[in-house]
């Protein structure tokens, strides 16, 4: 418990966009030993409908990073189960589709779940052999917010899109006005925009920088708009924060799958003690 504890407290540090950060042992009697149970509680933030009807999903340990209450959209806990559910049967990082939740205002979020199993696998099947589930969610908004800070004052507005099915589903978009262009416009825009293509656990990921119609029109005029603007500040900007993010994931689960297979070994040794 201890250990875990630094883990998430390090994973924190690590990841300023993550706002909870729990462990869903394979066990369904895990929580069974804690007098209130700890876990999310998916609501209709909203108020549309009147049901009142609350989908609680326990935790064997959770920590919330804010102090402000976190509450999950109701009609978003189907994605929430169906992205673990994935993660167990494909033994891989797993992403959820977009996720709303409610502080302060309406955000935009994902789950990022990361199974672990004990270390021969062959021995058992992927449902016994699981340990457990790493579950963190994190914010889009917390994710952009460095590179928004930087581009929305010039007329950028960045988007992510999920083409894991050669399809483009936007998950996010930082645009707040929502004035309808004309297809020149459009057209003009997208001959501007720049985009970066990432995996991302099971899915790949667009990010895209597209100027106003107003940013375009300063660059022209100024005869300096052969210069690739765009792509020097937020194709930079995403990369770079983007590469560190993924290669920080990924040092942190080597370090979870090390720990795992330690206390796997200590678990059989006392197994023996016992019998």
């Amino acid at each position: 418990q201890e250990d875990f504890n630094i883990f998430v407290s390090r994973s924190f540090n690590f990841y300023s966009h993550l706002l909870a950060f729990g462990w869903i042992q394979s066990n369904a009697q895990a929580n069974s030993s804690s007098e209130e149970p700890i876990g999310l509680s998916f609501i209709d933030i909203h108020g549309k409908h009147s049901s009142g009807h609350v989908q609680f999903v326990p935790f064997t340990y959770l920590e919330i990073a804010s102090p402000k209450p976190l509450y999950i959209q109701q009609s978003d806990y189907g994605l929430f189960e169906n992205a673990l559910q994935e993660s167990r049967q494909n033994r891989l990082t797993t992403i959820s589709n977009n996720i709303h939740y409610l502080q302060d205002r309406d955000y935009q979020g994902f789950f990022l779940f990361k199974p672990i199993f004990y270390e021969k696998m062959d021995t058992f099947s992927s449902r016994e052999g699981l340990f457990g589930t790493i579950v963190g969610f994190a914010s889009f908004d917390d994710i952009l917010k460095s590179i928004k800070s930087q581009v929305e004052p010039l007329g950028i507005t960045i988007k992510i899109y999920d083409i894991s099915n050669e399809k483009e589903k936007l998950l996010y978009s930082s645009e707040t006005d929502s004035r309808e262009e004309s297809s020149a416009e459009r057209q003009l825009q997208n001959q501007w925009a720049r985009n970066n293509t990432f995996k991302f656990g099971n899915q790949t990921w667009k990010l895209q920088a597209l100027p106003s119609i107003e940013f375009i029109q300063r660059q022209q005029q100024s005869n300096l708009w052969e210069i690739p603007v765009i792509g020097i500040l937020v194709s930079g900007l995403m990369a770079s924060y983007f590469l560190a993010l993924v290669n920080r994931r990924i040092s942190i689960e080597q370090e979870v799958q090390t720990r795992t297979n330690e206390l796997a070994t200590i678990n059989h040794i006392l197994q023996q003690e016992i019998h």
